[in-house]
């Protein structure tokens, strides 16, 4: 197996990066109302287990089943779902293996 050191979380909500680093240091009056168990993650980080990343909603390409994209965001999600040239034109056909 691989020998690994931790599991990288991309995250594109800041607030929720500090609800996972800081854990109930980091609630306010509208986050007090959850409860300890569900501060799981806070404490893998705190372990070295898990790493939370920052990473911008446009570069979030799983976004793309929930957020509909069009032109170059649309064709670099594409090459990394499909494993293709971004420039690839929308008129070929790729073909399925």
């Amino acid at each position: 197996g691989y020998n690994m050191t931790h599991a990288l979380v991309q995250q594109d909500n800041k607030s929720a990066i500090l609800m996972e680093v800081n854990g109930k240091m980091s609630s306010s009056k509208r986050t007090k109302h959850i409860r300890i168990k569900y501060f799981f993650v806070t404490d893998r980080v705190a372990q070295g287990d898990i790493v939370i990343e920052h990473k911008p909603t446009g570069e979030m390409w799983i976004d793309a089943h929930t957020k509909p994209k069009q032109g170059t965001p649309f064709r670099t999600d594409r090459s990394h779902v499909m494993n293709c040239p971004i420039n690839v034109p929308d008129e070929t056909r790729v073909p399925i293996c």
